[in-house]
């Protein structure tokens, strides 16, 4: 017996040096793989990494998807090829399916592997070391394979590195996939904030300063960017249209849909037009610019200074309202259907006087669709109230009062709906 311990102390040192390189090249390839977070540059150093220490022709790198139990072939050497694997379908979805690594070391007489690939790219299969990638929540990151061993076959030492190199790898790629987001989520924030900006820019920077009338306006979009719209165009000394629109849906598509009306009652207003032809116009852009899942409720009005008349018409849009010195409560009804619902479409108009102390209101459904914890709506009653008994103060001041009425009902400080008020009063 004695003459065997030598023997057996050489094979000891042999794992424990085995042992002791396995573990320097994981710790190496950690080391290696841990060095970026930009997802290509890293799958790249994974298939280097695999091929060099495996001593391996090619490696390929399945990303996973569980909702539709699938691989899909992200970076492989041949990067013209796209391949989808069902899991359980193939030596990678077979891995994927069960979990577990494999070793082939006769691919084409082996019934799993499938021969697609190849004959498509003429390359030969004969080894293949597959293992899967999980992560910390042993949720499924992908497939990682190597193929051809150039020693021959894959052995089992093989096999453990690339399980071993599996763990990090996944690891690395979701931290990348994390920092792509949040650099993606970033890009958009600062986007969002330009539009915002844009958006601002596009409405009114102050309202207009009428001898006998007090104006005022507001905008607060629920979204970085909203869908609601106001303006002030001053026609010429005697004559001020203005107008308020609510875009269908929130967000980008609704902003985007947002500065195309601006932009088209902006070239309408700069001629002598008639309210409800102007309208139309709208209509038939609004319909050439958008599907019909779209539209937008549009006011619009024209301010007779001298007389205090006031031309209007309404496009699908909230009444406005009229809120008479004496305390009477007025609706402003005539004209037609939303802008974007059917072209040609003919408006009507009406004229309404707005007398000294009286106040025409045009406020979009953010205001009155706001709703407390209970889900009661703010509504049109609450709005007519704070109308009325406010009819001494000032137009801003009266919107400030509407917006505070508003946070007091819903308990929030933001509301869900785009928030969009314009007052016309006439002082004298």
């Amino acid at each position: 017996m004695k003459g065997n311990l030598p023997g057996k102390a050489v094979m000891a040192d042999d794992n424990l040096q085995t042992e002791i390189d396995h573990l320097t090249s994981i710790v190496n390839a950690t080391r290696l793989i841990n060095s970026t977070l930009d997802l290509d540059e890293l799958m790249e150093q994974i298939r280097k990494i695999a091929k060099d220490e495996l001593n391996a022709e090619k490696a390929t790198i399945f990303l996973g998807d569980e909702d539709k139990r699938e691989l899909h072939s992200v970076y492989l050497e041949d990067t013209h090829l796209e391949i989808d694997l069902p899991f359980g379908s193939g030596i990678g979805g077979i891995v994927a399916e069960t979990g577990k690594s494999l070793l082939i070391d006769d691919a084409q007489n082996d019934p799993r592997f499938y021969k697609g690939v190849d004959e498509i790219s003429g390359y030969t299969t004969q080894t293949i070391v597959c293992a899967p990638m999980y992560n910390k929540e042993h949720k499924l990151i992908g497939v990682f394979q190597a193929l051809n061993s150039k020693n021959g076959k894959f052995s089992e030492n093989d096999r453990r590195f690339l399980e071993d190199l599996s763990i990090q790898a996944a690891l690395a790629i979701e931290n990348a996939f994390l920092y792509a987001e949040a650099k993606e989520k970033k890009k958009l924030e600062e986007d969002l904030d330009l539009a915002r900006d844009i958006q601002k820019k596009l409405l009114p920077l102050s309202a207009p300063a009428i001898n006998g009338y007090d104006i005022a306006g507001i905008n607060i979009p629920a979204q970085a960017v909203g869908g609601d719209y106001f303006d002030f165009v001053n026609i010429d000394k005697k004559n001020l249209i203005f107008a308020l629109g609510d875009v269908s849906g929130k967000g980008i598509s609704a902003a985007l849909l947002m500065a195309s009306l601006q932009a088209s009652f902006r070239a309408q207003s700069a001629g002598n037009v008639e309210i409800s032809e102007m309208t139309s116009v709208l209509n038939n852009h609004i319909c050439n610019s958008t599907t019909s899942s779209k539209y937008i409720t549009f006011f619009s009005g024209i301010l007779d200074i001298d007389k205090g008349a006031v031309r209007y018409c309404n496009a699908g849009h909230n009444p406005p309202l009229i809120i008479r010195k004496q305390g009477d409560v007025e609706k402003l009804n005539t004209g037609g259907i939303p802008l974007g619902f059917v072209p040609d479409f003919q408006y009507s108009e009406e004229i309404v006087d707005l007398d000294v102390g009286d106040l025409l209101v045009v406020y979009s459904d953010g205001v009155t669709e706001t709703f407390d914890d209970k889900q009661n709506e703010f509504a049109e009653k609450n709005l007519t109230e704070i109308l009325l008994n406010n009819l001494e103060h000032e137009s801003k001041e009266i919107i400030e009062n509407i917006l505070d009425s508003l946070k007091e009902f819903s308990g929030d400080e933001n509301f869900d709906d785009d928030v969009t008020l314009l007052i016309v009063k006439r002082t004298t």
